[in-house]
């Protein structure tokens, strides 16, 4: 692996249909359960106070991405410089070679589980029950961790369902955002997140608009759960003034001829 200069906080580096379990991937699944477990319980604690940031960037796909926060992760040791996350499967380790080995000949996964829903161009957006896929959703969060401050779902993710963008080229697909709804809520959205690079593509209104649209077939009004993250909240601020500035421009809004702000607010479950 061969690393070309950092550009937004990522390095990108160059160079090099779904099976079932191997009964080998079964097995490090089982070994696993206690210790997510644990971790579970030790997330509990740092609810109220965010510890350290324990692993310094990442490898991921294409690039070495710097990370914002702590996250989770099983680890040896109590912070790791670099940590290698496949982007198939999203098995991790901080072993260089056994992260090579991985990726050579042990993933066989080149797609994320669940149903594609959605596809445009070079983006794909894929469906994934956690309760189906507990294992994948449970190191999709510890990912997601590394850049949402107050994120405190990890580990029970049965009840969310989690969608992920990706974009498409000639190599496959990859993860560049993501988002999860918890089933059988009125909220439409619990937490957001775009990786670092992949940030400025408009990817986070995308996903708030699917969120919405999705909301509107079910037939219920929707609205993402709160409080929000710093950059969940600039995400939904622009989301907002964007279908706002639409409407006004729209030719439904020239035959009207007064509106109260508050309407549109309580209509768009806009809070704060």
């Amino acid at each position: 692996l061969t690393f070309s200069p950092v550009l937004h906080g990522c390095i990108r580096i160059s160079g090099g249909s779904d099976l079932r379990l191997t009964r080998k991937r079964r097995r490090e699944n089982e070994e696993d359960l206690p210790a997510l477990e644990e971790l579970g319980a030790r997330t509990d604690q740092h609810r109220k106070t965010p510890p350290e940031k324990n692993i310094e960037r990442i490898v991921f796909g294409g690039y070495e991405i710097q990370c914002w926060y702590y996250s989770p992760y099983r680890l040896k040791h109590k912070a790791v410089e670099r940590l290698f996350v496949c982007e198939n499967c999203l098995l991790y380790t901080a072993d260089r070679r056994r992260y090579a080995c991985h990726s050579a000949n042990e993933c066989h996964r080149r797609t994320p589980p669940g149903d594609a829903i959605y596809e445009e161009s070079d983006i794909k957006v894929y469906e994934v029950f956690g309760a189906l896929e507990k294992f994948y959703c449970q190191r999709l969060c510890l990912l997601a961790k590394l850049f949402i401050d107050h994120k405190t779902l990890c580990f029970d993710v049965e009840n969310f369902i989690f969608y992920l963008l990706c974009e498409k080229d000639s190599e496959g697909v990859h993860i560049a955002a993501m988002f999860s709804k918890e089933m059988y809520s009125a909220n439409n959205l619990a937490c957001i997140m775009t990786l670092p690079c992949y940030q400025r593509k408009g990817y986070g209104n995308l996903m708030i608009q699917l969120s919405y649209e999705m909301s509107k077939r079910a037939k219920y009004p929707g609205t993402p759960e709160r409080p929000f993250s710093d950059l969940g909240e600039i995400s939904y601020k622009k989301y907002w003034l964007w279908v706002l500035l639409e409407f006004f421009d729209s030719t439904a809004m020239r035959k009207v001829s007064c509106f109260l702000i508050q309407v549109i607010f309580t209509t768009m479950h806009i809070k704060d």
